[in-house]
């Protein structure tokens, strides 16, 4: 999904929409997972893009 050109571009242009969620709210925190793995495949100099991104932490 994050390869995908139009959805990147969809998702900078509704970032303000993101940046008016709760802080603590799981689309705040989903919104924010994607945005470092699409920074993370930016600044990737492979095209091997399942090397990218860190599995998410223990949510307890």
């Amino acid at each position: 999904m994050c390869q995908n050109r139009v959805f990147r571009e969809y998702w900078e242009a509704t970032r303000h929409h993101r940046k008016s969620l709760p802080e603590t709210s799981e689309e705040f925190l989903l919104g924010r997972m994607m945005d470092d793995l699409i920074q993370e495949l930016a600044d990737s100099d492979t095209d091997e893009w399942w090397v990218v991104g860190e599995p998410p932490g223990d949510p307890s």
